[in-house]
């Protein structure tokens, strides 16, 4: 059973214990049948030393093993393929069956086997963190695996707070290690506007300027960009930029003043949204929205639009994805556009049921239009059912990382600070929470064929520097990223924690602050 293998976090598909361990640092060749996959091996080689210390020997490409113990990589689907994603949604496109791997330990070395590069290194992966989390002595034994949805991911504010790329990367790192395949970018908003968009460069000389709470602000250079869509994409996630339209374009706004759309009707609001019969402002999001395969539009909270307004304008922004040979994604308020099966939307609502029930006169009258708003969000599951667009589970219970930690910690320092730490508008969460939900049961109703997949979501508005960012992060992730990848059904929280714990020592290597929540045990530092 896969609670045998104790140090792999998300859980496997099938693991069977074997007899024994492997000493990896003992491996004299690291050998690999296929000379394509020479930079993904080095890559591994590379992580191995970062986050274990673990120096393997030069990697080589030869057809048979020269010297025992090894550590053999191979290609080949038989007894893989099988286990792969049946359908679903990749954020680049691909084939949602080519993350399936076998991996093999016994006292004469590893082998692992896989059908695409990409199996390759989620199988790599499993050994890194088995050598990681065991001291540098991987447990004999055979995996097989693979991921139970295509899509696995993480949406990250860079706009509240700033992120430098090194921290950005840090990030991607972070995916790789969990079998996270997306990170998908929150670029603009109110407070900011993140890249570089060279037909208007007041986007950025003017909308870049700050972030939340007179921090500094900052852009991405499209060269800079180029980089991280590079780096990540040799670690097999995939960045989805979003670009937030018709509503969070505070930014965009101080920048291009008559961009703006005069409110019809709805709440009082300094930001406002973009004017939807401008030919202007079509000419603006054509020329915005550029990046990747799936391109996010955002689509929700379009404060002061009508509800006619909104749908003709998520339509005409869907229309001009479908034009540029993309596919779009919103949130869930964009189902009430013109969506079809090519699209997706992203479900974070998950209270819509809650709010609708409330008397909108509890509320202060400044806020009312909170409730009226998450109260329609009641249809947009059933409208998404009725369109068979696709659903990305991102439920604000369970996979908003943004909330006050519900565990104390056992480092002062960080207890002190709790309180600061998260919005205090969400009830405060435990680490188990993130770890044990099922993804099917947050969205009743729906079809599980039209579900792509899971993302977190960690918007920084608490956040003031990466220390806070990584305290949200780590240990709450791999939590999102079991729920992601594992089979259904077999969740432990005791064995989940205790691999948390192992896990603690090569974060510490890789420098990444994590926030040590006290129903973990973990190691004290060396």
């Amino acid at each position: 059973m896969a609670e045998t293998l104790l140090g792999l976090i998300p859980s496997p598909v099938t693991a069977r214990r074997g007899e024994g361990e492997l000493v990896l640092a003992e491996a004299r060749t690291l050998s690999l049948g296929d000379a394509a996959l020479l930079p993904l091996v080095t890559r591994f080689r590379d992580t191995l030393r970062c986050l274990t210390g673990i120096e393997l020997p030069v990697p080589r490409v030869e057809e048979a093993v020269s010297a025992r113990p090894a550590v053999r990589i191979e290609s080949g689907a038989d007894g893989v393929r099988e286990l792969a994603v049946p359908g679903g949604r990749r954020a680049d496109d691909g084939d949602a069956g080519c993350e399936s791997y076998a991996l093999e330990v016994d006292r004469e070395g590893v082998r692992v086997r896989a059908g695409e590069a990409e199996g390759v290194h989620r199988g790599l992966t499993s050994v890194v963190q088995l050598a990681g989390s065991g001291g540098g002595r991987v447990p004999c034994g055979r995996v097989l695996d693979a991921p139970r949805f295509a899509w696995r991911g993480l949406s990250l504010d860079v706009v509240r707070t700033f992120l430098p790329i090194d921290e950005v990367k840090r990030v991607i790192d972070m995916l790789s290690l969990y079998k996270m395949n997306v990170l998908h970018l929150h670029l603009t908003d109110d407070e900011g506007w993140r890249l570089e968009i060279s037909s208007w460069p007041r986007l950025t000389e003017i909308g870049a300027r700050g972030a939340r709470n007179g921090r500094p602000g900052g852009y991405y250079s499209r060269e800079e960009f180029r980089d991280l869509v590079a780096y990540a994409r040799e670690r097999f996630v995939t960045i989805v930029p979003e670009i937030d339209v018709p509503g969070h374009v505070g930014a965009a706004l101080a920048a291009h003043p008559d961009l703006a759309h005069r409110p019809v009707a709805g709440p009082p609001t300094s930001f406002g949204s973009l004017a939807p019969g401008s030919d202007l402002v079509w000419r603006f999001v054509r020329e915005v929205l550029t990046e990747g395969a799936y391109i996010h539009i955002g689509g929700d909270e379009a404060f002061g639009m009508t509800d006619d307004d909104h749908a003709r304008f998520v339509s005409g922004a869907v229309r001009l994805v479908r034009e540029l040979g993309k596919k779009a994604i919103g949130w869930q308020e964009a189902v009430r556009g013109d969506l079809g099966p090519d699209e997706i939307v992203q479900y974070w609502i998950d209270f819509a049921a809650e709010a609708a029930a409330r008397d909108v006169s509890q509320f202060p009258a400044d806020l009312a239009f909170l409730a009226t708003m998450f109260a329609k969000a009641t249809g947009d599951l059933p409208e998404a059912a009725r369109k068979r667009t696709g659903v990305l589970l991102s439920p604000n219970a369970h996979a908003y990382l943004d909330r006050p930690h519900g565990d104390p910690s056992t480092d002062p320092s960080q207890e002190a600070g709790r309180g600061r730490l998260g919005l205090r508008s969400y009830p405060a969460t435990s680490l188990e929470a993130f770890a044990d939900w099922e993804p099917l049961d947050v969205a009743p109703g729906i079809d599980p064929s039209v579900i792509v997949g899971v993302e977190a979501a960690l918007w920084c508005e608490t956040v003031q520097d990466a220390d806070d960012l990584e305290q949200l992060l780590l240990p709450r992730l791999p939590g999102v990223a079991e729920a992601g990848w594992a089979p259904p059904g077999g969740f432990s929280w005791e064995r989940h924690r205790t691999g948390l714990a192992r896990h603690a020592g090569m974060w510490r290597r890789a420098d990444w602050g994590w926030y040590h929540a006290a129903s973990v045990e973990w190691p004290p530092a060396p």
